[in-house]
C-alpha cells in the first residue's frame, strides 16, 4: 500500500509517532502571491521576525502543539495566528523533500515539515501581520526573496515551494 504525502501530513497517527523523538515539531509555510493561470508566477511572501525573535526573514513557522491533530492543522493555525488568513486544508501542498532536522541547546532535537501555498492578490490585500511575531512582510521575486532568507534549509524549501506551485498551476489545480 502506498501512502501519499498528504495522508502522512494529515494523519494524527504520524504526528503522534514522531512526538516522542523530538523536543519540538515545527511546521513552515512558504506562501506566494499568484495572479492566476494566465500569469502563474509565484511571488514569495516573507515575514520579518521581531528583533526579540532574531529579526530575520522567513516563511510562516511555528510548532505543532499537543492540541493539533495533524501537521496540516498546525500550519493552518499558524497561518491564521500570523496573518489572519483562513486557508482550506486542501490548498496546502506538503513538501516531502523539505523535512529537515536541527538541534538547539534550549529545546533539543527539532524536525520541521514544510508546505507550499499560493495566495491570491485579494488574500494578500487583507492579510494582517501579527506584530507580536513580525515587523513586516515583503513580496518579491523568487531570486530576491531567497537572498533575504538566513538559513539554507529555508532557501531550499522556498525554491521547492515555487516549483511545486508552478507545477500545480500547470496541471490546473
Amino acid at each position: 500500500m502506498t501512502v501519499s504525502t498528504r495522508e502522512v501530513h494529515d494523519s494524527r497517527e504520524y504526528l503522534d509517532s514522531i512526538r516522542p523523538m523530538y523536543g519540538r515539531i515545527q511546521v513552515a509555510a512558504y506562501m506566494g502571491r499568484v495572479l492566476g493561470p494566465a500569469n502563474p508566477v509565484f511571488e514569495p511572501v516573507l515575514f520579518e521576525r521581531v528583533s526579540e525573535r532574531g529579526g530575520f526573514w522567513q516563511g510562516i513557522t511555528g510548532g505543532a502543539e499537543e492540541y493539533d491533530d495533524t501537521l496540516i492543522d498546525a500550519i493552518r493555525r499558524e497561518i491564521i495566528e500570523e496573518t489572519g488568513l483562513e486557508i482550506a486544508r486542501e490548498r496546502l501542498i506538503p513538501l516531502p523533500s523539505n523535512v529537515f532536522q536541527f538541534e538547539t541547546e534550549s529545546t533539543g532535537k527539532h524536525i520541521e515539515h514544510s508546505f507550499a501555498l499560493a495566495i491570491t492578490p485579494d488574500e494578500l490585500g487583507i492579510m494582517e501581520v501579527n506584530v507580536g511575531e513580525h515587523t513586516a512582510f515583503s513580496v518579491g521575486s523568487l531570486e530576491t526573496q531567497i537572498k533575504r532568507l538566513k538559513f539554507e534549509e529555508n532557501q531550499r524549501a522556498l525554491t521547492v515551494a515555487a516549483q511545486v506551485v508552478a507545477l500545480s498551476i500547470a496541471k490546473g489545480n
